[in-house]
């Protein structure tokens, strides 16, 4: 097969789209005739490759640099792309995670329209019709999560059919061989004097993330740190902003908990999500607790995790509580985790 990853990303970002992109790029390379296109991308690809964990080389171009006063954007993308559609093998066919690009390029490019493949990432950020248009032309639906793939057979009157369920993935190999959790603390140099509640992404509007905060006000036994965002207020609160996406499996073994905290009351938190997070926190064999909402739990139980009632005042701090009253129950529960989470490879996603 020749495949062609159509984008409108940038390179470097601290942005996860970008390490999930490249980690699906990475594991089809090792099975067609693969070219990731993007904006921009540094010369220096090794140091990209080194951000993520990527061992294998992926044939990557340059489209070049947006105007940014024009709009919107993804339309003077698709033009740039109609060109290069033009010149691939007949045969190519063309994947897409944009739906804008694709509703453009279903428009301006008859070879796209007929040979492509859509992966949807979040409903409801554009008009109804934008997705109709690209769903009724797309020959292959890839939904991360049950929830879309059921709103796009409702809404839009797709066959079942049309659509595969392909939730996102996690680089085992990152997690082999992590040392035990005290001496990935001390290798970290994360403070020893107080159990460590952890977690790891952004403070995106729907992570969920200020609950933290109030918990830490609550518990100042406990030292909760947040890696990839930033919150104040509280002694017992320690912020790393940044760290590479290989790091992380280090820092989930140094903690004695970690968080998911996902909110009831947003529809991509609650819906739309396939959180790579939780797929991480399953993988490193560490505790971890994860709100009641569908997103998550298509991925995590009572089996693997302790979840808790986002809408519940107070259940994050209870959960907690209970998680280190019950520290047994969840060391099992963690071992049953890093089973489970096997079979979402990047490679058997690909």
């Amino acid at each position: 097969m020749i495949l062609r990853y159509l984008t409108l990303l940038r390179y470097p970002s601290r942005y996860v789209n970008r390490m999930q992109v490249m980690k699906m790029s990475e594991a089809l390379s090792a099975s067609c005739d693969f070219k990731l296109y993007v904006e921009t991308f540094p010369d220096t690809k090794e140091n990209v490759f080194d951000e993520y964990g990527v061992t294998a080389d992926i044939a990557i171009e340059e489209v070049g640099k947006r105007a940014r006063f024009l709009w919107p954007q993804s339309f003077w993308m698709a033009l740039k792309y109609r060109s290069i559609i033009r010149k691939e093998p007949k045969d190519a066919v063309f994947y897409v995670r944009d739906v804008l690009l694709a509703f453009f390029l279903c428009a301006f490019s008859k070879k796209f329209r007929e040979r492509f493949f859509f992966e949807i990432h979040s409903l409801g950020k554009f008009p109804r019709f934008v997705y109709g248009f690209v769903f009724a032309r797309a020959s292959g639906i890839v939904s991360t999560n049950k929830k879309k793939k059921e709103a796009i057979e409702l809404l839009w009157r797709i066959p079942a059919e049309k659509i595969a369920v392909a939730p996102n993935g996690v680089d085992l190999r990152l997690f082999m061989g992590l040392p035990p959790r005290g001496d990935a603390r001390e290798k970290l140099m994360l403070p020893k004097e107080k159990a460590v509640v952890m977690y790891v992404g952004s403070a995106q509007f729907w992570k969920g993330v200020e609950s933290i905060q109030e918990c830490a006000s609550k518990m100042p036994d406990l030292l909760f740190v947040l890696v990839g965002s930033v919150l104040q207020g509280h002694d017992n609160l320690l912020s790393i902003p940044r760290v590479k996406s290989r790091e992380v499996p280090m820092y989930l073994r140094a903690a004695d908990l970690l968080l998911a905290p996902y909110p009831s009351h947003f529809e991509v938190s609650r819906l739309w999500t396939s959180p790579v997070k939780l797929l991480e926190y399953m993988a490193s064999g560490t505790p971890f607790l994860v709100s009641n909402v569908p997103s998550a739990r298509e991925l995590a139980n009572e089996e693997f995790a302790l979840i808790y009632n986002p809408d519940i005042k107070g259940a994050l701090c209870d959960g907690i509580r209970w998680a280190f009253d019950h520290v047994g129950e969840m060391e099992s529960r963690a071992k049953r985790a890093r089973e489970e989470v096997k079979k979402y490879s990047w490679e058997r996603r690909a």
